[in-house]
């Protein structure tokens, strides 16, 4: 089976897709939308660049409006004889855009969508652009199958499409044979090269750096939880897709007023295959943002057996998780500062729990596991 994929791959979530389209045994040809290229190799020579619309000239000579209705056509045109070359069965679209709408229009072949999450929850925010709004909900409408990682994605697409839609609930994704407990070596050297001691508690805030995850609400947690329990703490935050330099600043700053700047590491964005490392280093995980999909870091976490420490939202009733997630007894900082520290001197206790939730993830987020269920959804949707 043939499958085009179009997505932006500086994102690590859409290289991860051309391993799991492979694992399943299909052949993967990309398709761009975004940032700069990031493929080499073999698959370069399957890599193809979103075609450009040429506006800015066009606007020189028509005006914006109809530049814009000339561009798009453009656009439609080089994408229809991309296509017609191709030959693909199968287009899967990771995160619902206009490359979304645009080839769910066009495409003779069967689209499939992957929701993420902020792209179809920004759709509830009362600033959402009604014309985007619209858009996602066309595109959601016309595709073949909408794929999420959550169950209230789901129910928010189906709201958007104003109509009964065909869905699957498929995670991202682990390889749990490289995420995997016991790292002791790594251990070591990460709290070594941090400054931290071997006999510390660690706790890690491991989700982008952005302000909806809220960062702040944990170090402030974290600062009187440690001072209240009087032991030896750290908490290690880790730069990812920080697209606002002004909240690192602030966290930053935040940090040094509460006077703990001893206790916390900011370490720089870290590569892929460094990751189990990175969990390795800690003693339990901490999780509190503003609103989530159902989180590949739950899944990471639970194939390295590391405690979770998380609010609870309604995306995280996915995938029968619960048992395996510590959550606050409310939404809010007092709570999250009481349940951390409970978990200062009580995380070492689960170990048998998170043994377990290592049983859980290999058995459901493992690539082999999601690969196969991926491969299904396709001849599911090609044999209609």
């Amino acid at each position: 089976m043939k499958v085009l994929l179009a997505a932006d791959f500086s994102s690590v979530h859409s290289r991860r897709y051309i391993e799991l389209i492979s694992t399943a045994g299909c052949e993967v040809i990309l398709l761009e939308k975004g940032g700069r290229p990031q493929i080499s190799g073999e698959l370069a020579r399957r890599y193809h660049r979103w075609p450009r619309a040429g506006e800015s000239i066009l606007r020189y000579f028509a005006g914006r409006r109809l530049a814009e209705k000339i561009g798009s056509a453009l656009v439609e045109i080089q994408l229809k004889l991309l296509l017609m070359r191709i030959k693909p069965d199968i287009c899967h679209v990771q995160w619902i855009d206009d490359k979304a709408r645009v080839l769910t229009r066009i495409c003779v072949c069967p689209v499939i969508l992957t929701a993420w999450g902020t792209d179809i929850r920004m759709c509830e925010f009362p600033s959402c652009d009604p014309l985007l709004r619209r858009r996602k909900s066309e595109a959601i409408s016309k595709a073949a199958l909408l794929i999420a990682d959550s169950n209230d994605i789901i129910d928010i697409a189906t709201a958007l499409a104003q109509k009964p839609i065909l869905t699957a609930l498929i995670p991202l994704g682990i390889d749990t044979k490289v995420f995997k407990p016991d790292l002791q070596e790594e251990r070591r050297s990460w709290r070594k090269e941090l400054a931290i001691p071997q006999t510390a508690t660690v706790a890690l805030s491991p989700r982008l750096f952005r302000a909806r995850y809220g960062h702040h609400t944990i170090v402030s947690a974290f600062a009187h939880a440690a001072a209240k329990g009087q032991c030896d703490a750290y908490l290690v935050l880790k730069r990812f897709d920080d697209d606002d330099p002004r909240y690192l600043n602030e966290v930053t700053a935040f940090i040094a007023r509460l006077g703990i700047e001893d206790r916390v590491r900011i370490l720089d964005e870290l590569p892929y295959q460094k990751l189990p490392g990175y969990y390795a280093m800690g003693d339990f995980a901490i999780n509190f943002p503003d609103y989530d999909a159902f989180p590949v870091t739950f899944m990471e976490c639970f194939a390295c057996e590391l405690p979770v420490l998380t609010k609870e939202l309604p995306a995280y009733d996915s995938f029968a998780s619960r048992p395996y997630l510590r959550f606050t007894d409310a939404p809010t900082q007092k709570a999250l500062e009481r349940a951390i520290f409970t978990m200062l001197s009580g995380c070492h206790s689960m170990k048998g729990q998170m043994a377990e939730a290592r049983s859980f993830a290999c058995a459901n987020f493992d690539e082999t596991v999601v690969a196969r269920s991926l491969s299904q959804a396709y001849q599911s949707i090609v044999d209609q």
